[in-house]
């Protein structure tokens, strides 16, 4: 048995703003987690301020400055954190999978501990709406609030969780995708969730699909609160009849498309590895010209124009194959690294 020490973090002085914003990106992710920033603080109302803490997983310092020169520090606070893994020393992962994913899990230790709530986002999200509205929402009891997952709808759907029967988690469960989160970060201390959440990810490695999102799911089912799916849209799913959320109907999908709240680039298909030519990826670049970056759009290649054609009605079609090429990679890349 592995003894693990679940600490906070040495507490620092906080800036006075009153939302409590999270994310994490390494050096890759640089130009979306401008673009993250950008979106956050211009659609933020006057007077209206927030901490964002980023999860430093690699960024360099010259890169530091482009992303602090593309944000309004009049509204948004930044603080760049190094990531936390508890004690642990070794991670499960498959294929690409980075193990920085795996900092979201201890959260609640990178903040104050006078801090009781948080927003946690992904660095490849676009947010559209004043994130304040996020923050009032209502958390009542759970430890978190998040959005059912567009693709993966249940805890037993493929993609789930293998083990649900055994954990005695009810087939028709909805299964969150944890890319935006509101967190009761009080709650969580309490309860030990980090704890139990890695516990889970240790003995059911072999069957993981989504790793830290898997053990979030696991220990968290019967503890988090749905949000508006308009919270969390995933672009490529939306727009396409075939692939679009089997658990939502039409009058809801519809609302998705005319009246987005956060765009999430999930997946392999992201508006800065191709030129992406659907109205989000317009929103992205539009964002994009408001940074650093401003005018950069990704160049000519075989892999972007390979990405650029299965971005099409194609994809819709072949889906049930990238899904069934996505399980035979997990099985054949599994594997521990060290963090």
């Amino acid at each position: 048995m592995r003894l693990l020490n679940w600490g906070y973090a040495v507490p620092r002085e906080r800036s006075p703003q009153n939302m409590t914003l999270v994310t994490l990106a390494d050096e890759r992710y640089a130009m979306p987690l401008a673009v993250l920033g950008r979106s956050l603080s211009q659609n933020m109302r006057p007077g209206c301020r927030a901490t964002l803490y980023v999860i430093d997983g690699g960024i360099t310092k010259q890169t530091k400055l482009h992303l602090k020169a593309s944000w309004n520090p009049g509204r948004m606070h930044v603080e760049f954190v190094p990531p936390q893994f508890g004690q642990e020393q070794e991670l499960p992962v498959w294929g690409r999978f980075p193990t920085l994913t795996y900092a979201r899990v201890f959260v609640p230790f990178l903040l104050p501990e006078d801090c009781d709530k948080a927003i946690l986002l992904d660095s490849d999200v676009v947010v559209l709406r004043d994130i304040e509205r996020l923050w009032n929402a209502d958390l009542g009891n759970h430890s978190v609030l998040a959005v059912q997952d567009p693709a993966i709808s249940l805890i037993s759907s493929a993609g789930g969780l293998a083990s649900y029967a055994a954990l005695n988690i009810p087939p028709g469960q909805p299964y969150f995708n944890a890319g935006v989160m509101v967190i009761n970060v009080r709650k969580w201390r309490l309860n030990d969730v980090s704890r139990r959440v890695m516990e889970f990810i240790h003995g059911h490695a072999h069957e993981l699909n989504y790793c830290d999102q898997d053990g979030l799911n696991a220990i968290l089912w019967d503890d988090w609160g749905a949000l508006d799916s308009r919270w969390q849209v995933q672009p490529r799913l939306i727009t396409s009849n075939r692939l679009a959320p089997s658990h939502l109907d039409d009058a809801e999908r519809a609302q998705l498309i005319a009246d987005p709240w956060i765009f999430h680039f999930s997946g392999r298909l992201k508006p800065w590895l191709y030129r992406g030519s659907t109205w989000p990826d317009r929103i992205f670049y539009q964002y994009l010209d408001e940074t650093w970056w401003s005018g950069w759009r990704p160049r000519f290649s075989l892999q972007a124009c390979m990405y650029r054609l299965y971005d099409s009605p194609l994809r819709a079609w072949c889906y049930p194959v990238e899904r069934w090429g996505q399980t035979v990679i997990r099985r054949l890349s599994r594997r521990s690294t060290g963090v």
